[in-house]
């Protein structure tokens, strides 16, 4: 073979690996929603195995739950699931809800732009729009493990929402935080509320006024942690 060809083929070679080796140290950088097994409640590094507890029926898209958002579990800093709030003793201020807290609040008023919020699991979109208290929401009702559990997104710009009846896979973009001090969060701060729902709950409250009623919604982190 001719000595300037198998240069070229030489170098062309190389010239590939170093693409190749490019592409996947950019694809590191890339952001992507924490994986946390339903059944394990710890983050999901390999294919959930088939003696954990988990149906055989059932897919690992059905036993894995991924974080709405990014830093979700860092970032619920003031208020957390159950937490009784007041205007005179909220961590946040101004206050003007009173009960206890039946989701969590992960805050991003630090955050500047588009902060993206992600479905936590395979699901179909039941709501989608505008509530008092929420500005922007929704509520997909979500398979998680054998259950099909409720899951309110609160605080999300109107404009970037699905539509009723979507369909949605686990990581998926539903949605982007609103606007903190806008009507796109209901004049609240720039934070996730997510809460999640027992079955037969269809309630959309942030807040319950006896603590006993809180049985009605799971504490997330159960799912997160």
């Amino acid at each position: 073979m001719n000595v300037n060809i198998k240069y070229l083929l030489i170098v062309g070679i190389f010239g590939v690996m170093a693409g190749i080796l490019i592409v996947v140290q950019s694809g590191a950088d890339i952001s992507q929603p924490e994986i946390y097994s339903v059944y394990s409640t710890k983050a999901a590094t390999a294919p959930v195995d088939e003696n954990d507890g988990i149906n055989p029926d059932e897919t690992v898209e059905d036993a894995l739950v991924v974080a709405p958002i990014d830093g979700f579990s860092d970032r619920i800093t003031k208020k957390p699931y159950g937490i009784f709030i007041t205007p005179d003793t909220s961590p946040v201020q101004p206050e003007k809800f009173v009960g206890y807290h039946t989701g969590v609040d992960a805050e991003y008023e630090d955050v500047d732009g588009d902060i993206p919020v992600y479905a936590v699991s395979h699901g179909v979109v039941e709501r989608s729009g505008i509530a008092t208290g929420y500005g922007g929401y929704l509520v997909v009702l979500h398979k998680i493990g054998e259950d099909n559990t409720r899951v309110i997104y609160g605080h999300l710009d109107p404009q970037s929402l699905p539509a009723v009846d979507l369909e949605v896979e686990a990581g998926d973009q539903i949605g982007i935080l609103g606007e903190g001090g806008t009507s796109e969060t209901d004049g609240e701060r720039k934070h996730l509320h997510l809460g999640m729902l027992k079955p037969g709950n269809e309630s959309l409250a942030g807040y319950v006024g006896d603590e006993g009623d809180l049985q009605e919604w799971y504490d997330p982190m159960s799912f997160f942690e």
